[in-house]
């Protein structure tokens, strides 16, 4: 592009020159753009930031995601005091400046999959002065310390999120984090997507998590948590769509107020030690009955909607794992598998006509299972196999002719039990009163007494009589 260098750029707002294969000394033709607000160089062969970009001082949207870029960034661009988005993401940068702190504006930092602390080293501390962030991804790379995201993080994770009001989102998953969840995350709350699934944390379900009430994904499966599944995730999560506890140490029962949970697409409780019967309001998990819905409101200031959540969910199914991602219209199902659950299947899970997958296996069920509505689709032997006292389609144990749907008659056999006893305590009482009455009137009155006494003998002599004369 050598005829470039002689045309007049300073009163662009917008470069776009993604996807082209350029290199860096094809852009020095664009130096004199002192009015530039918006550069795209994605997706091109840039092995170094053109020393110019520091001298666009308006410059407010940067993305050199996807690039050949190498070593640490210049010193240049901390004159960028208007950045709110750097996206430095697929590249082979070795380490963060400390100087990339002091750029307060910044508000989305995207730095992922490159080769920062390639060797050793930490999760720079600069990045905790930016507390304006609203979006920070630090994946892909080979960071070591004490937290943030998605990489083979060790430690604890830092209790220090009292700044950062304005997060959206939260990744740490797939890390080797241990340590409890700190509390400090009950200052976040916009926060809509929480996700520290796949680490090592341990302790309660921690009750300063009721302050995030925006929460649409709350992700801490896979990891050591123990206790009970609090009541109050039901009163204070109107909005949860994806609700994945498992594999962890949590025990108890299954709260019935999981069941207000209305716009619920996905809940996962499998493999821990719950106990108890599965709650008969499974039936008011609407969003499984009317199938997904993508508007979301946020809080006024934040993002107003949200359609098509681009967010990347992980989840095991029946031993496989499904992903969906970018546009998560996810399959609504439930996995209650390897807890000790017992009683009957309520038949109101029939009732959950966009439920596309259920899991149920290895629990200690019994009784028939519901047939009709939506469980002539779940028709898979393997979502029921372990609960050896469950009978019926599609197992092939079937169920006696005298076996009770045990999820529609347990009232009406209660109340035959009642009936039954009443019964027996009226006859039991009425012969009481009745044997006591005979004997207090016969001890009390002499008359009757003698008059008795008198009608046996004579009852004998009479009989005697007959016998005698008989023979």
């Amino acid at each position: 592009m050598p005829y470039l260098s002689y045309t007049n750029f300073s009163s662009i707002k917008s470069l776009n020159l993604a996807d082209n294969g350029l290199n860096g000394p094809n852009l020095n033709a664009f130096r004199n753009m002192t009015s530039i607000e918006t550069i795209d160089l994605s997706n091109n062969r840039i092995s170094s930031v053109p020393f110019w970009l520091g001298n666009c001082a308006k410059l407010g949207y940067l993305s050199l995601g996807s690039n050949a870029l190498n070593g640490s960034l210049p010193l240049a661009l901390r004159n960028l005091t208007s950045l709110t988005l750097l996206d430095l993401s697929q590249n082979n940068i070795e380490s963060v400046p400390l100087w990339l702190g002091g750029l307060k504006s910044i508000l989305y930092l995207n730095i992922s999959w490159n080769h920062v602390n390639h060797i050793e080293g930490s999760i720079p501390t600069m990045l905790g002065n930016m507390c304006q962030l609203l979006s920070l991804d630090l994946s892909g790379n080979r960071l070591e310390g004490d937290a943030l995201v998605g990489n083979n993080l060790v430690g604890n994770i830092p209790d220090c999120w009292n700044s950062t009001q304005r997060l959206n989102e939260i990744n740490l998953s797939s890390n080797k984090l241990s340590g409890v969840i700190p509390s400090s995350f009950g200052h976040l709350s916009t926060l809509a997507w929480l996700h520290l699934n796949n680490n090592s944390l341990h302790g309660e379900f921690p009750s300063v998590l009721r302050n995030l009430k925006q929460l649409l994904i709350l992700d801490i499966g896979d990891n050591k948590l123990s206790g009970t599944i609090p009541s109050w995730i039901g009163d204070i999560f109107s909005s949860m769509q994806i609700l994945r506890l498992r594999q962890n140490k949590f025990q108890g029962n299954i709260p019935s107020h999981l069941c207000k949970l209305s716009a619920l697409q996905i809940l996962d409780l499998s493999n821990n030690i719950l106990m108890g019967s599965i709650p008969h309001c499974v039936g008011n998990l609407t969003a499984m009955i009317q199938g997904w819905k993508p508007f979301v409101s946020f809080a006024p200031g934040e993002l107003r909607y949200i359609e098509w959540y681009e967010q990347d969910v992980s989840q095991v199914i029946k031993g496989r794992e499904d992903h969906y991602t970018r546009n998560l219209k996810f399959v609504a199902n439930v996995d209650l598998s390897n807890n000790s659950l017992t009683g009957s299947i309520p038949k109101e899970i029939t009732l959950l006509t966009a439920l596309r997958e259920l899991n149920l296996s290895h629990n200690h069920l019994s009784g028939p299972i519901p047939q009709g509505n939506q469980f002539l689709t779940l028709n898979d032997p393997s979502i029921y196999v372990g609960n050896k006292y469950l009978c019926g389609a599609p197992l092939s144990n079937h169920c006696h002719v005298d076996d009770r749907d045990e999820s529609g008659d347990d009232d009406d056999s209660k109340h035959d039990r009642t009936e039954k006893l009443w019964f027996y305590f009226v006859v039991v009482l009425g012969f009481a009163t009745g044997f006591w009455v005979f004997i207090g009137v016969f001890l009390l009155k002499k008359g009757r007494r003698h008059a008795y006494f008198k009608f046996i003998e004579e009852a004998v002599h009479r009989i005697n009589v007959t016998f005698r004369r008989e023979t």
